[in-house]
């Protein structure tokens, strides 16, 4: 059996490379990278009917960039509740005021 690869996926490794890459910096980014590598492994698998690793590769980096991502706004809720409420006013006002610059 010859072992082709398809460009989806291709496509599916890179995006899934690009949203463990961007899951550190910009975690909405990441994520809609990491749903882009699964939906193109999905086509792999359905549409271009091949085998490859790189579509494999693809799905687990998604995988594993949406479970960081659950993971990081689970502890960040978490620890944001745990901050007293006059520190937490305070690092709210700033967030605003930077955000009016």
């Amino acid at each position: 059996m010859e072992n082709k690869s398809s460009s989806f996926g291709i496509a599916s490794m890179v995006c899934g490379i690009v949203s463990l890459v961007m899951c550190c910096c910009i975690s909405y980014l990441g994520c809609i990278a990491a749903v882009a590598a699964i939906v193109l492994f999905i086509l792999e698998r359905t549409v271009a009917k091949t085998k490859s690793g790189m579509a494999v590769a693809g799905l687990v980096c998604g995988i594993i960039t949406i479970a960081f991502t659950v993971i990081g706004l689970v502890l960040s809720a978490i620890i944001w509740d745990l901050i007293p409420e006059d520190i937490a006013s305070e690092i709210s006002s700033l967030m605003e005021s930077s955000m009016a610059i």
